[in-house]
């Protein structure tokens, strides 16, 4: 690897103290975050700092000039060498970038504002993978070092600082349990992320995610997606090729690696979608009959499916939420309806602002959605499959 000469004059911390104390207070101090984590001193302010993932290849940072920009360099010198990119900073300092090039161990990362700089080179091993369901996750690490591990779902979002030895040997192994934290588990839409700091607070990341699924709504005629690449975008084709055709939209993820886009098109059973953000491609056929009527005062719904199907129902209001797994069967009758009773979870019913939709999965995971109509009308005669 080669050692560039501008290390010993250019570098600055910005008055950092060094030392793996400073590492661990910054660790310490890390709010929660969705992608990435914000070193905070105990005031409140955001110390500048940076962030690189050998898993999904981004580069990020906190604490630099608001509203401005960085210049990025990737093992190059910046005395002599131009920048890979020069990203804008939002109003609170932070940037984001995905470079095009893929980012492993070893790599050097420097970051210049013209005020405050930063220098990371990717540590590693360092890897992460997770039971979601069962809020465990497990990895391996430098051995004989400290990690941050994250896991974070729409049940649950929690935090622990993991040592290689917590496990009884040191391995460079490392395990943790959150079900204490997450009795049932992380939920949807989970991700998982590990960080290895150096002595000034950079980290290098390794992450996983459920998934990449798409779900498109045959009522509201709605797309949208979880598990991508995040703070990127997402080609979208409807009814057409993706070898040949141009995308139909490019939506940008956020820093989930979520997207949602509502083309102008009215989506129609049948109708093929496909999904492509350059490392991950899903495609959902819109599968019918799907629908969906619900009496929210009583918390009874019903509809349509495939005949022998079977499907997942979710009801939520001020008063409730609650969700089921029903199949064309359950009311002793394979005929192609489905109802569903909610009131034991809801006796008092969803309550005010409530919504119920129906999900069809496919084998892949991917859903084709039927949701109420804002005004409670019934349509097709169903009010008889859910009074």
């Amino acid at each position: 690897m080669w050692t560039p000469a501008w290390r010993s004059h250019v570098f600055n911390m910005n008055g950092l103290l060094p030392g793996i104390l400073t590492g661990l207070l910054l660790i310490a101090l890390t709010p929660q975050v969705q992608a990435g984590p914000e070193a905070s001193s105990a005031k409140g302010i955001t110390v500048t700092a940076i962030q690189a993932s050998v898993t999904r290849d981004w580069i990020r940072g906190q604490g630099f000039k608001a509203s401005s920009s960085v210049d990025i360099w990737a093992n190059a010198d910046p005395l002599f060498d131009p920048p890979l990119a020069t990203v804008p900073t939002d109003a609170a300092g932070v940037f984001s970038h995905q470079p095009a090039v893929d980012l492993g161990f070893g790599d050097e990362i420097f970051v210049d504002d013209g005020v405050s700089q930063r220098f990371l080179i990717l540590d590693g091993p360092l890897s992460i993978s997770a039971i979601f369901e069962l809020a465990r996750a497990s990895g391996n690490l430098p051995i004989d070092s400290v990690v941050e591990v994250r896991m974070s779902g729409d049940d649950c979002q929690v935090s622990r600082l993991i040592r290689d030895a917590d496990d009884g040997s040191v391995d460079g192994q490392w395990s943790v349990d959150f079900s204490s934290s997450c009795p049932g588990g992380a939920g949807a839409n989970a991700f998982a992320q590990v960080f290895l700091y150096d002595v000034d607070g950079d980290a290098t990341v390794a992450e996983v995610t459920q998934p990449s699924r798409i779900q498109a709504s045959v009522t509201s005629g709605w797309m949208q997606g979880q598990g991508f690449t995040p703070i990127s975008s997402v080609d979208v084709w409807l009814n057409a090729d993706p070898m040949s055709d141009p995308p139909l939209a490019t939506v940008p993820t956020d820093g989930l690696g979520a997207f949602s886009y509502q083309p102008a098109a009215i989506l129609q059973f049948g109708d093929v979608l496909v999904a492509d953000d350059g490392r991950s491609q899903r495609f959902l056929v819109l599968e019918g009959p799907l629908s969906i009527e619900a009496v929210f005062a009583s918390a009874l719904a019903g509809g349509q499916l495939p005949v022998g199907a079977t499907v997942e129902v979710r009801m939520a209001g001020d008063a409730c939420g609650v969700s089921g797994v029903i199949s064309d069967g359950d009311d002793g009758l394979t005929d192609g309806i489905w109802s569903v009773d909610f009131g034991n979870a809801c006796p008092n019913g969803a309550g005010e602002n409530a919504s119920a939709e129906v999900l069809l999965l496919d084998a892949d995971g991917d859903a084709t959605v039927a949701e109420t109509r804002p005004d409670g009308i019934f349509r097709d005669g169903f009010e008889s499959a859910v009074i």
